[in-house]
């Protein structure tokens, strides 16, 4: 993977979370048939959303609620569009906003809900399953996975 084209970023504007919604509903409502009604929640005003950019491509996104009162924050709607997965965009990625919350929010526990058939890429970034539980989400089997900063 050459990276130097790649940027991770901070949704700071209308235009920028429209594009993070046009690779959710791309990824999760078309390719995996999560309901639009689950998938756009409500909830994304009070999370950082952030970017993955190519050069001046929208690639990937993400979303991050932080809670300092608990000291955790949980990671969700990780999302590459498909032509650019198998790459390594998803590491960089996770890399960096692991490093943003590690350098700014230490010590923290990351969580995540991950899709039990991506669980072997959250571990290859040092998360650990809470519990073997699975959970039902859209339809979709999840775990629960953490990691400390």
């Amino acid at each position: 993977m050459n990276n130097s084209k790649l940027t991770f970023k901070k949704i700071t504007t209308p235009n920028e979370m429209s594009y993070a919604f046009i690779i959710r509903k791309d990824v999760f409502i078309k390719e995996q048939n999560v309901d639009v009604d689950l998938e756009i929640d409500g909830e994304d005003d009070k999370a950082n959303q952030y970017l993955l950019l190519e050069g001046d491509k929208p690639v990937g996104t993400l979303r991050v609620f932080l809670d300092l009162k608990t000291r955790s924050a949980h990671i969700g709607r990780v999302a590459i569009i498909k032509d650019k997965r198998k790459l390594g965009y998803g590491k960089f990625m996770m890399n960096k906003i692991i490093n943003i919350l590690k350098e700014n929010y230490s010590p923290l526990r990351i969580e995540v809900e991950s899709q039990l058939k991506v669980r072997k890429f959250y571990e290859s970034l040092g998360f650990i399953p809470v519990s073997e539980e699975i959970i039902m989400d859209a339809g979709i089997e999840h775990i629960q996975m953490y990691l400390n900063v």
